[in-house]
């Protein structure tokens, strides 16, 4: 009999849920249970729920995965379109060790572990399948082949039952980075291994799932990892960072929205790297967005590591990925953009400015500057920056000469602070004009 909602919720309230195939009416479905779980019942002790999204933490045994409870996250599905039942689930389960015995793919993950990953994981797609005629797609090609075609195909499909098939693969194999409380994994799942050195997946960052690939190179022994995003969050991207090499990107840019982003994460035995590009709508002022193109680094150079030489040492490289002390080890977090103002339509932009965050990444200024060998009037670089309502040009003019030098210090809101920007103009004979503008910030950025 299908499990309500409410009978999820309230079980998942008691601390204990337990599942079974006759649970379930799609036999895609009931099958992951005999097939894939190797179990008919399968129990899950909650320690967290959500119940809007419907995710449950904790941990349960998966015989196929061993004998002893693992951690793990389930998320039920409700029936579409909505009649109170749930008719599936997606199950993650931390695996107990770096290698997944049959059924599951025989891919090998160890790159993802040399990239900072810390545990193997398993999940089964437990969802509703799709429909279709006759259970078998040959049928309809061989009607075609024999010449069955229009109304008299069409009579024979309509007396043929529907059948349903897995939408997904029902077990995949893959990896995840740190599991923040009650916040999603940066996970990789793998789907294709090619000449057992490149191996293919989705790379799932907070709420966007991207695809990816992981590759390792002998001469000199490396691994890599290479993503796309069309879009995706600054703060998610920052948190993929901080979760492969232990450092975020600057919090001066958290609000930003990327746009066609490319990133590579690569590891040798003594240096690991972050390295990104992409471009972003910036709100420089509340009253002025540039387009930006971004340039992130993340170098770590390790030093001398100590080895792990007592006699735990060959458990601790078969299981969770070891935490190993280093000596001389040294951070550098950089991210260098450009932008352009006072564009018209059919002009150039009259200023370009090279940006530069600051390096730490708790740090939520930003500084860019501009030189113009010919000199610029400072009513056009403040025409530029401010509303015209504000008549920013009136009278200044005349009351500089043109100035060759404009430096930005861009300062981000903590709400329900100011954002502040700080214009700093400089002449060709070394006169200084400084002058603040500040936006109360809002909700959209």
């Amino acid at each position: 009999m299908p499990l309500s909602v409410e009978e999820i919720a309230d079980m998942a309230q008691k601390g204990s849920l337990k599942l079974r195939a006759d649970h379930f009416a799609d036999p895609v479905v009931s099958d992951v249970f005999s097939t894939h779980l190797a179990c008919s019942e399968l129990e899950f002790k909650v320690l967290e729920y959500t119940e809007k999204s419907m995710t449950a933490r904790g941990h349960c045994a998966v015989r196929a995965l061993g004998k002893e409870p693992c951690r793990a996250v389930a998320t039920f599905l409700r029936a579409d379109p909505p009649d109170g039942t749930v008719v599936g689930f997606t199950l993650l389960v931390d695996a107990p060790g770096w290698r997944l015995p049959e059924p599951f793919p025989a891919f090998d993950l160890s790159p993802l572990r040399s990239l900072g990953a810390q545990s193997l994981v398993a999940a089964f797609n437990a969802v509703p399948g799709t429909k279709e005629e006759g259970g078998e797609k040959e049928q309809k090609a061989e009607k075609e082949a024999e010449g069955k075609k229009g109304a008299e195909a069409e009579a024979e499909e309509a007396g043929q039952e529907q059948t349903s098939v897995p939408s997904r693969a029902p077990v995949l194999s893959g990896a995840r980075w740190k599991l923040p409380d009650l916040a999603e994994p940066v996970l990789f799942l793998a789907s294709a291994q090619k000449d057992q050195r490149t191996l293919e997946g989705k790379l799932t960052v907070g709420s966007t799932e991207i695809e990816a690939r992981t590759e390792e190179s002998r001469d000199p022994k490396s691994w890599k990892l290479d993503a796309k995003a069309e879009s995706i969050s600054f703060s998610d991207i920052s948190t993929l960072a901080e979760q492969t090499m232990g450092s975020g990107l600057p919090a001066s840019l958290a609000g930003l929205t990327l746009q066609e982003l490319g990133f590579t994460v690569s590891s040798t035995e003594s240096e690991r790297k972050f390295e990104a590009k992409a471009s972003a709508e910036f709100p420089l002022t509340p009253d002025v967005q540039t387009q930006v193109g971004l340039d992130m680094k993340i170098a770590i150079k390790d030093g001398t590591a100590e080895e792990n030489t007592g006699e735990d040492a060959p458990a601790a490289k078969e299981g969770a990925a070891k935490e190993e002390t280093t000596k001389d080890r040294a951070i550098e977090v950089t991210v260098k953009g450009s932008f352009a103002l006072g564009p018209t339509e059919d002009e150039e932009p009259s200023m370009r400015f090279d940006l530069e965050a600051d390096k730490d990444p708790e740090s939520v200024g930003l500084t860019a500057t501009s030189v113009f060998e010919d000199g610029i009037p400072l009513g056009k670089v403040l025409a530029a920056l401010l509303p015209t309502t504000a008549s920013p040009t009136a009278g200044v003019p005349n009351l500089l000469p043109p100035v060759k030098k404009i430096s930005l210090r861009y300062t981000a809101p903590k709400a329900p602070d100011v954002a502040t920007l700080v214009l700093a103009a400089e002449t060709p004979r070394g006169d200084e004009a400084v002058l603040v503008l500040a936006g109360r910030n809002g909700e959209k950025r």
